[in-house]
């Protein structure tokens, strides 16, 4: 990852690197190209939208990239620490080493360079100087270290990579094991149960609220019949959207405890959820068997 100021050389390093290693084995993800792929080249003041969905690309081109075993480097300025944690932390999710390179250059070659380029590329001389200001220290002209940042999160994009040696299991959302009547899914029940006696835990959860443990543990236990080992709900006053709730609770009781071998869903779009943390999914809708 790189870090310094628009025109100070870090695009230069970049793909110098690129360039010294083998073809294929390293990205290097530049926002800026990003951004000439998906607007217009005269496009230049932000568009709050528009930004969200380059960030967006950005996110995916470089998480994908690392799961694939691909290396990456992520040529911006990433002088805001919050951003550039962010990346730390996929890169941690991700099982990736991690080399931040601080790109140092003269403020006045920066701003020189700067008016050299095409007019839609340009920052500016006073933006220039309030980057410099704000985030570089005045006596060596590097960024602040960065601090080491927080665990990345499921809903944040964090892959699920099992801890070795924890149990088996198969994590059971209530609701995709349901048909519209509130009846159970045969087909999805039975392939919960054949799980379970092959030795697979069985984590069971749903977006209801905690007050509602009492019902749907006798739900599970008139309809499903195996020992379930925990029945994680949503927390008191947590008004989420259903898919973040439940990969919060994923988060706190599931994630580093246990090997999940699959999740039994059946509803398309709430499986979407699962599957894009890369959990194995099998969905039996209503019908099916």
């Amino acid at each position: 990852m790189t870090r310094g100021l628009p025109a100070s050389g870090k695009s230069t390093w970049a793909r110098a690197l690129v360039a010294a290693r083998r073809p294929g084995s390293i990205l290097r993800v530049n926002r800026d190209d990003l951004r000439r792929s998906m607007v217009d080249p005269a496009y230049a003041a932000p568009v709050d939208a528009v930004e969200r969905r380059i960030s967006a690309a950005e996110w995916r081109l470089v998480r994908g990239a690392l799961l694939d075993g691909v290396d990456v480097v992520v040529d911006a300025t990433n002088l805001r620490a919050g951003p550039a944690r962010r990346w730390l932390a996929l890169a941690a999710a991700c099982g990736a080493d991690v080399h931040v390179e601080d790109v140092v250059a003269d403020l006045e070659e920066c701003v020189r360079r700067d008016a050299a380029r095409p007019a839609v590329e340009r920052v500016g001389e006073e933006h220039l100087r309030d980057l410099a200001a704000r985030f570089l220290d005045p006596a060596t002209g590097r960024p602040a270290p960065l601090e080491e940042p927080a665990r990345l999160s499921s809903a944040g994009g964090a892959p699920y990579r099992p801890v070795p040696g924890t149990p088996p299991a198969v994590l059971v959302v209530v609701e995709g094991i349901t048909d519209p009547d509130g009846e159970p899914v045969d087909a999805a029940v039975a392939v919960v149960r054949a799980l379970a006696e092959a030795g697979h835990r069985v984590i069971a959860c749903s977006p209801r609220p905690e007050e509602d443990r009492a019902v749907v543990a006798s739900w599970l236990a008139r309809h499903v019949a195996v020992a379930v080992e925990a029945l994680l709900l949503r927390p008191v006053r947590d008004r989420r959207a259903d898919g973040t709730a439940l990969l919060a609770l994923f988060d706190a009781h599931v994630r580093d405890r246990y090997t999940v071998t699959a999740v039994v869903e059946g509803r398309p779009r709430a499986a979407r959820v699962w599957a894009g943390v890369g959990l194995a999914v099998v969905g039996v809708a209503p019908g099916e068997g």
